[in-house]
């Protein structure tokens, strides 16, 4: 998973990037989400303050399940259609 001060940041790239968040991400953490992950970054969703409120939606899903998430679950799940 992509840390979120990262992903905070992508207001400077401008219409080159944007944050892509799927409409099922709660049921994709509780389904496939990994306690290590959000463990292991938790520290760095503390200063994501200034960041749009897209990235706050997704560190409060992070927050409320207590688990990240492997980008490559998005990515196989997106072959498969």
């Amino acid at each position: 998973m992509c840390r979120l001060p990262v992903l905070a940041g992508l207001h400077f790239c401008g219409a080159r990037a944007r944050l892509y968040s799927p409409p099922d991400l709660d049921v994709l953490l509780q389904r496939y989400g990994k306690r290590a992950l959000y463990q292991d970054n938790r520290p760095l969703l503390a200063p994501i303050d200034d960041a749009p409120p897209e990235v706050h939606a997704i560190a409060d899903l992070l927050t409320r399940y207590g688990c990240g998430l492997e980008q490559e679950i998005l990515i196989s799940r997106h072959e498969d259609v």
